[in-house]
């Protein structure tokens, strides 16, 4: 009987991790990111409403910004400038891309493609690269937090890349 007890603060838990959505923060400049020509990326064009609405670009320019800097040493900065976005799973055949459900599975896996600078104190480049990184095992991914995240595949790949590329 303790379990029933103890289920109602356990869905309680759950749906609190699931509501975080990522709050923007003061972005202090060591993290720039830009998107390069996003009215032609895979997928995230069909959210791009132009410069002044980017839609889940800004969602995902915060992400990076936020992230990111507890990966870097003081005084780095990093420069990110994404040039593709192709969203985990793909829109149902026949519906609209615009408004239209997104259907998950394996054969869709998320994709990012950007180049990254990081730069010392002094204005050094210490690390840089160009990334196309893709996830074909995204769908064992665990979701507790972030489950109504939209983006919750593309973070957690560029969370896994940070990680890796960006730890001192």
């Amino acid at each position: 009987m303790k379990t029933v007890r103890f289920l109602p603060l356990f869905a309680a838990a759950l749906l609190v991790a699931g509501c975080q959505t990522s709050r923007p923060v003061t972005n202090d400049g060591r993290v720039t990111v830009t998107f390069d020509q996003p009215d032609k990326f895979t997928d995230l064009k069909y959210y791009y409403q132009g410069p002044t609405d980017q839609g889940y670009l800004d969602d995902l320019r915060h992400y990076i910004e936020q992230t990111a800097r507890g990966y870097l040493a003081a005084g780095q900065r990093l420069a990110v400038k994404i040039t593709d976005v192709d969203m985990a799973g793909d829109f149902s055949p026949g519906r609209s891309r615009q408004g239209g459900v997104r259907v998950i599975g394996g054969t869709y896996p998320p994709r990012l493609r950007f180049s990254y600078a990081v730069t010392d104190a002094s204005g050094r480049i210490v690390n840089q690269g160009e990334e196309n990184l893709t996830d074909p095992g995204y769908q064992s991914r665990v979701r507790t937090a972030g489950v109504n995240d939209p983006l919750f595949y593309e973070k957690a790949l560029l969370a896994d890349w940070m990680s890796s590329k960006l730890r001192q």
